[in-house]
């Protein structure tokens, strides 16, 4: 019986700054919106704030949002939140399953009573259901009716992978630092002569960008530089605030990918795109066009100012070196085409008709005459 579901000891409701919402689609078209959070206020005694619950039952004392089709179970799933906000999805024993972005929920996943506190399995994997993320789709049963959610970008596929990687950068903090302290003992043996901060040769740039790249690879990673609390290396503020904004624009950068990849995934699901939703994915392709570029160089500033505080030096010596090294090649390409003008025969022609021009001399039809003869 549905009413002997009960909801799971863990769950919490979101905060109310963060807004989860469920768009129903059919056939391409969105007919209902529902707010996941004002369900959780509203519903039923029994599960308020703890699960919205799916089904076929148009009853409110079990279901929040009726899936209208025969495929569907009385009561077929539900979504619960955990204490950080991460939105859960549970098939409750459902005979045709149930789909997220097409695949099949496993049956760790799915069960009709929810894994009690304390027991062996409750810290299995599969024991609360699986993660939703923003911009997954949900399908009950045999339903074409997609259930696309849509939540905080800080929950989002991207956002959550960047945060697990600043969390390993941190905890692999201790293996960098041996790894940099052997490296530096290893320094004071035979140097062959040659010093890492030998300048660059102006007239040979293209054999100096392996001993350049060398040096790089050996720094720490900026994650890691930037969240030691060892005081090895003094950071000066400047240096910081280029991070914050690196990471500022790269957090930027993620959130406009994943609304981009949201609205190229209704799309594909048969949804046609409005004219807004159109104009926005041209603009967010422009922005991630210019935020990339500027990521790309204010990565380069920042290892130069971590090159310069484990290595030494002067980050601005090397920027200088860089552009005139471009400002260099533009001139030998431009003296290149000087070269090639050799070999096009309507300079000597044009160069000709320029001298003769500047002769002075007005050309008369006896002067014609006499030069055709």
């Amino acid at each position: 019986m549905a009413s002997a579901w009960q909801p799971p000891y863990w769950s919490h409701p979101p905060a109310s700054t963060d807004t989860w919402t469920l768009d129903e689609i059919k056939q391409g078209n969105i007919i209902a919106s529902y707010s996941l959070n004002e369900i959780l206020t509203k519903n039923h005694p029994s599960r308020r704030g703890a699960a919205v619950t799916f089904g076929r039952i148009d009853d409110p004392s079990a279901v929040d949002i009726v899936t209208a089709h025969e495929s569907c179970s009385r009561l077929h799933a539900r979504i619960s939140f955990d204490k950080s906000g991460t939105p859960w999805l549970r098939d409750l024993g459902s005979g045709n399953g149930t789909f997220v972005n097409r695949r099949r929920l496993p049956k760790e996943a799915c069960g009709k009573v929810e894994i009690p506190e304390g027991a062996a399995q409750a810290s299995k994997a599969g024991s609360r259901g699986v993660i939703l993320y923003p911009g997954d789709a949900i399908q009950f049963g045999a339903s074409t009716r997609l259930y696309c959610l849509e939540g905080p970008p800080e929950f989002e596929r991207g956002a959550v992978k960047l945060k697990k990687e600043q969390i390993t950068a941190e905890v692999s903090q201790h293996d960098e630092d041996e790894r940099e302290k052997n490296e530096n003992e290893n320094e004071g043996g035979c140097s062959w002569g040659i010093s890492d901060d030998i300048p660059d040769d102006d007239d040979d740039t293209a054999q100096q960008k392996p001993i350049r790249d060398s040096a790089y690879n050996s720094l720490p990673t900026m994650e890691s530089f930037f969240s030691s609390t060892s005081s090895k290396y003094s950071i000066p503020s400047s240096l910081h605030q280029l991070y914050k904004t690196y990471q500022t624009k790269s957090n930027k950068l993620q959130a406009i990918q994943n609304e981009s990849s949201r609205i190229i995934q209704k799309e594909n699901m048969g949804v046609e795109l409005s004219e807004g939703q159109t104009k926005q994915l041209e603009k967010n392709q422009d922005r991630i066009d210019n935020l990339e570029k500027d990521i790309l160089d204010l990565k380069e500033r920042i290892q130069d100012g971590i090159h310069d505080i484990v290595h030494g030096g002067d980050g601005s010596n090397k920027r200088m070196k860089r552009k005139k090294s471009q400002e260099e090649d533009g001139g030998r390409a431009r003296d290149d085409d000087d070269v090639d003008d050799f070999y096009d025969r309507t300079t000597d022609s044009d160069s000709k008709r320029k001298r003769n021009s500047s002769d002075g001399a007005v050309e008369t039809e006896q002067s014609l005459t006499a030069n055709w003869k």
